[in-house]
Protein backbone atom coordinates (compact mmCIF):
# COMPACT_ATOMS: atom_id res chain seq x y z
CA UNK A 1 0.00 0.00 0.00
CA UNK A 2 1.27 3.82 -1.28
CA UNK A 3 1.27 6.22 1.38
CA UNK A 4 1.53 9.38 0.61
CA UNK A 5 4.94 11.33 1.94
CA UNK A 6 6.03 15.03 2.07
CA UNK A 7 9.58 15.85 0.91
CA UNK A 8 11.29 18.62 -0.03
CA UNK A 9 7.99 20.71 -0.71
CA UNK A 10 5.95 18.33 -2.32
CA UNK A 11 3.63 15.44 -1.50
CA UNK A 12 4.30 12.31 -3.06
CA UNK A 13 2.08 9.40 -4.01
CA UNK A 14 4.87 7.13 -2.28
CA UNK A 15 7.29 6.54 -0.39
CA UNK A 16 9.46 4.56 -3.58
CA UNK A 17 8.68 8.05 -5.00
CA UNK A 18 10.60 10.12 -2.32
CA UNK A 19 13.37 7.57 -2.23
CA UNK A 20 13.94 9.09 -6.61
CA UNK A 21 13.31 12.42 -5.11
CA UNK A 22 16.37 11.92 -2.68
CA UNK A 23 18.51 10.41 -5.28
CA UNK A 24 18.16 13.12 -7.88
CA UNK A 25 18.64 15.84 -5.33
CA UNK A 26 21.79 13.87 -4.53
CA UNK A 27 22.86 13.87 -8.04
CA UNK A 28 22.06 17.06 -8.35
CA UNK A 29 19.43 16.61 -10.71
CA UNK A 30 16.30 19.58 -10.74
CA UNK A 31 12.77 18.01 -10.91
CA UNK A 32 8.87 19.08 -10.94
CA UNK A 33 6.80 16.38 -9.20
CA UNK A 34 4.00 15.46 -11.11
CA UNK A 35 3.84 18.97 -12.78
CA UNK A 36 1.47 18.46 -16.05
CA UNK A 37 -1.09 15.66 -16.98
CA UNK A 38 -1.90 14.17 -20.29
CA UNK A 39 -5.07 13.11 -21.73
CA UNK A 40 -4.10 10.16 -23.76
CA UNK A 41 -5.96 8.01 -25.98
CA UNK A 42 -9.11 5.92 -24.85
CA UNK A 43 -10.39 8.47 -22.46
CA UNK A 44 -7.51 8.36 -19.83
CA UNK A 45 -5.44 10.80 -18.29
CA UNK A 46 -1.73 10.00 -17.64
CA UNK A 47 0.19 11.98 -14.69
CA UNK A 48 4.34 11.27 -15.26
CA UNK A 49 5.73 11.05 -11.23
CA UNK A 50 8.60 13.52 -12.17
CA UNK A 51 9.67 15.63 -15.35
CA UNK A 52 13.51 16.68 -16.13
CA UNK A 53 13.95 19.93 -17.41
CA UNK A 54 17.39 20.71 -17.73
CA UNK A 55 17.52 17.00 -18.74
CA UNK A 56 19.66 13.88 -17.71
CA UNK A 57 21.94 11.83 -19.43
CA UNK A 58 21.13 8.15 -20.69
CA UNK A 59 24.09 5.52 -19.33
CA UNK A 60 26.51 4.85 -22.85
CA UNK A 61 24.79 8.14 -24.17
CA UNK A 62 27.27 11.23 -25.17
CA UNK A 63 24.06 13.50 -25.10
CA UNK A 64 22.08 15.27 -22.72
CA UNK A 65 18.09 14.58 -22.83
CA UNK A 66 16.10 17.25 -22.45
CA UNK A 67 12.60 17.87 -20.82
CA UNK A 68 12.27 13.92 -20.12
CA UNK A 69 9.28 12.74 -18.56
CA UNK A 70 9.84 9.79 -15.59
CA UNK A 71 7.47 7.41 -14.41
CA UNK A 72 8.28 5.26 -10.77
CA UNK A 73 6.97 1.76 -10.72
CA UNK A 74 8.05 -0.77 -8.07
CA UNK A 75 9.12 -4.25 -9.64
CA UNK A 76 6.24 -6.91 -9.73
CA UNK A 77 6.51 -10.57 -9.13
CA UNK A 78 3.80 -12.45 -10.40
CA UNK A 79 2.57 -15.43 -8.71
CA UNK A 80 1.49 -18.16 -10.66
CA UNK A 81 -0.39 -20.86 -8.41
CA UNK A 82 0.52 -24.42 -9.88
Amino acid sequence: MALDTYYNGYKFRSRLEVRWAVFLDAAGVEYLNESEGFDVPGGFYYLPDFFLSQGIRFIGEATLRQNVWVEIKPTLELLIPW
